[in-house]
Protein backbone atom coordinates (compact mmCIF):
# COMPACT_ATOMS: atom_id res chain seq x y z
CA UNK A 1 0.00 0.00 0.00
CA UNK A 2 2.97 2.71 0.90
CA UNK A 3 4.89 1.55 -2.22
CA UNK A 4 1.59 2.73 -4.46
CA UNK A 5 1.51 6.18 -2.92
CA UNK A 6 5.08 6.89 -3.10
CA UNK A 7 5.25 5.79 -6.81
CA UNK A 8 3.49 8.40 -8.03
CA UNK A 9 5.02 11.30 -5.59
CA UNK A 10 8.03 10.57 -6.80
CA UNK A 11 7.08 10.64 -10.57
CA UNK A 12 5.85 14.23 -9.63
CA UNK A 13 8.69 15.05 -8.10
CA UNK A 14 11.13 13.80 -11.05
CA UNK A 15 9.01 14.73 -13.98
CA UNK A 16 8.49 18.99 -12.52
CA UNK A 17 12.53 19.14 -12.43
CA UNK A 18 13.01 18.43 -9.18
CA UNK A 19 15.64 16.20 -9.06
CA UNK A 20 17.97 18.49 -11.07
CA UNK A 21 17.51 21.15 -8.22
CA UNK A 22 18.94 18.74 -6.16
CA UNK A 23 21.42 17.22 -7.85
CA UNK A 24 22.96 20.88 -8.09
CA UNK A 25 25.49 21.55 -5.56
CA UNK A 26 26.26 25.22 -4.43
CA UNK A 27 29.64 26.33 -5.50
CA UNK A 28 32.65 25.64 -3.20
CA UNK A 29 33.75 28.79 -1.19
CA UNK A 30 37.51 29.42 -1.96
CA UNK A 31 40.13 28.39 0.27
CA UNK A 32 41.86 31.47 0.61
CA UNK A 33 38.67 32.72 2.25
CA UNK A 34 38.56 30.53 4.73
CA UNK A 35 42.03 29.97 5.48
CA UNK A 36 43.87 33.44 4.94
CA UNK A 37 44.95 35.63 7.72
CA UNK A 38 42.48 38.17 8.83
CA UNK A 39 43.37 41.69 7.83
CA UNK A 40 43.58 42.62 11.37
CA UNK A 41 42.60 40.01 14.38
CA UNK A 42 42.41 40.28 18.43
CA UNK A 43 42.35 44.09 19.49
CA UNK A 44 43.57 44.77 23.04
CA UNK A 45 43.94 47.91 24.92
CA UNK A 46 46.65 48.19 26.88
CA UNK A 47 46.08 48.52 30.93
CA UNK A 48 46.62 52.36 31.13
CA UNK A 49 44.32 52.79 28.25
CA UNK A 50 46.81 54.70 25.88
CA UNK A 51 47.37 51.92 23.45
CA UNK A 52 45.68 49.24 20.99
CA UNK A 53 47.35 46.39 19.79
CA UNK A 54 46.38 43.45 17.38
CA UNK A 55 47.82 41.04 14.84
CA UNK A 56 47.91 41.63 11.56
CA UNK A 57 49.99 40.31 8.27
CA UNK A 58 53.11 41.83 7.65
CA UNK A 59 54.62 42.43 3.84
CA UNK A 60 55.47 38.58 3.92
CA UNK A 61 51.78 37.43 4.82
CA UNK A 62 53.03 36.80 8.79
CA UNK A 63 50.91 37.32 11.37
CA UNK A 64 52.83 39.92 13.67
CA UNK A 65 51.65 42.26 17.26
CA UNK A 66 51.42 45.75 15.82
CA UNK A 67 50.45 48.74 18.33
CA UNK A 68 49.29 52.70 17.83
CA UNK A 69 48.10 55.04 20.13
CA UNK A 70 44.85 55.75 20.51
CA UNK A 71 45.21 59.31 19.91
CA UNK A 72 46.29 58.99 16.60
CA UNK A 73 47.48 56.57 13.35
CA UNK A 74 50.84 55.90 14.24
CA UNK A 75 50.53 52.19 13.60
CA UNK A 76 53.95 50.09 13.91
CA UNK A 77 55.08 46.62 14.12
CA UNK A 78 56.44 45.26 16.79
CA UNK A 79 57.52 41.49 16.19
CA UNK A 80 59.15 40.34 13.44
CA UNK A 81 58.35 36.36 13.22
CA UNK A 82 59.33 34.87 9.84
CA UNK A 83 58.26 31.49 9.86
CA UNK A 84 55.03 31.16 11.78
CA UNK A 85 52.94 33.95 12.62
CA UNK A 86 51.73 35.12 16.48
CA UNK A 87 48.17 33.95 16.81
CA UNK A 88 47.97 34.68 20.97
CA UNK A 89 49.68 37.77 22.90
CA UNK A 90 48.50 39.73 26.07
CA UNK A 91 49.78 43.03 27.58
CA UNK A 92 52.02 42.92 30.63
CA UNK A 93 50.18 45.31 33.58
CA UNK A 94 52.86 47.94 33.36
CA UNK A 95 51.28 48.58 29.91
CA UNK A 96 54.92 48.67 28.14
CA UNK A 97 55.04 44.92 27.58
CA UNK A 98 53.41 42.63 25.52
CA UNK A 99 53.76 38.64 25.75
CA UNK A 100 53.73 36.14 23.53
CA UNK A 101 54.42 32.61 22.99
CA UNK A 102 56.34 31.66 19.83
CA UNK A 103 56.16 27.92 18.81
CA UNK A 104 58.71 26.27 16.62
CA UNK A 105 58.48 24.61 13.25
CA UNK A 106 54.65 23.28 14.48
CA UNK A 107 55.78 20.98 17.00
CA UNK A 108 53.72 22.59 19.78
CA UNK A 109 56.38 23.15 22.23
Amino acid sequence: MRRIILLPIAFALLSTGCSFQLAQLPPLIPREILFANPMKKDPQISPNGRFLSYLAPDGSNVLQIWVRDLAGNDDRQLTSEEKRGIQHYTWAYDSAHLVFARETDGDEN
